[in-house]
């Protein structure tokens, strides 16, 4: 999946539209495309309707702080487009039910970002939510903290970093599973 460069709240229509465009031709027929929308827009459905111009294949509503603003975005997206939805907090944000994000039709609920704690700041999170939700839930850290971090000589990618990425399982949070990315440093 690739992410639009569209998080930023309260721009013109052009800047959303061509987020999409440009990560729609980076992507190619083999990659999805999931448009951002990030907090803090004063119009959600505007943000919602200047995406669907291009046609994303999802929409990622991505470091939330606020359950309240959350709901409003899914909400928006929901009212405008079936399109997939992932709906997804910053650690920490105080969620008491995700019941709501559920109904409106959020396919996986998640957590992203992180401060200095990194991935293990949003395994915490992915446990806590855990506890109010079956799942399925996604995980998206903060580029690769450092303490999480370490150059890979046997990589196929010279001068490439492996991040692992820990994702607490639906439901019981019991156990947890790493994956690995390359990414350039």
């Amino acid at each position: 999946v690739i992410v639009t460069n569209t998080f930023g709240a309260n721009r013109p229509e052009r800047f959303y539209r061509l987020g999409v465009r440009i990560a729609k031709e980076a992507a190619g027929s083999k990659v999805k495309v999931f448009a951002s929308i990030g907090p803090g827009s004063t119009d959600f459905s505007q943000q919602v309707r200047a995406l669907e111009k291009e046609k994303p294949d999802g929409y990622l509503v991505e470091t939330m702080t606020s359950l309240g603003e959350a709901e409003a975005t899914a909400k928006a997206v929901r009212e405008i487009s079936r399109r997939s939805l992932i709906v997804s907090f910053a650690p920490h944000a105080e969620i008491s039910s995700t019941k709501k994000l559920r109904q409106l039709g959020a396919d996986l609920i998640g957590v992203n970002c992180g401060g200095a704690g990194g991935p293990k700041e949003v395994h915490a999170s992915l446990q806590a939510l855990a506890l109010i939700d079956p799942g399925p839930f996604c995980a998206r850290p903060a580029a690769c903290a450092r303490a999480t971090c370490t150059t890979s000589t046997s990589s196929a990618r010279p001068g490439a970093t492996r991040c692992a990425i820990t994702c607490a399982p639906p439901a019981s949070g019991a156990t947890t599973a790493a994956s690995g990315a390359d990414m350039t440093t």
